[in-house]
């Protein structure tokens, strides 16, 4: 991909699909460096949480923007039943 295809995304949680057909997801960590940079193939890194990914974007086949709902799960607990004082 050229640079001129990932500007659209690097304010977006994304999903990249790798030429070796891996896939990478997060937001974009880096988005003021990957645009001032002179490289032609300049490196994105993608943030997930604690983890970091980088990612050459010649290598990137597609960018996907996941369905955020299927991609975390946070457990709820019911307060009267959850904390009780004894």
């Amino acid at each position: 991909m050229k640079k001129e295809d990932i500007t659209p995304y690097l304010n977006k949680f994304i999903t990249v699909i790798m030429k070796d057909t891996s896939e990478h997801t997060g937001y974009v960590s880096n988005p003021k460096e990957f645009m001032d940079s002179e490289d032609e193939n300049p490196v994105l890194i993608l943030l997930n949480g604690v983890f970091t990914e980088e990612v050459h974007i010649s290598e990137i086949e597609k960018i996907e923007l996941p369905e955020r709902e299927n991609t975390v799960s946070i457990p709820a607990v019911d307060l009267k039943d959850g904390y009780k004082n004894n």
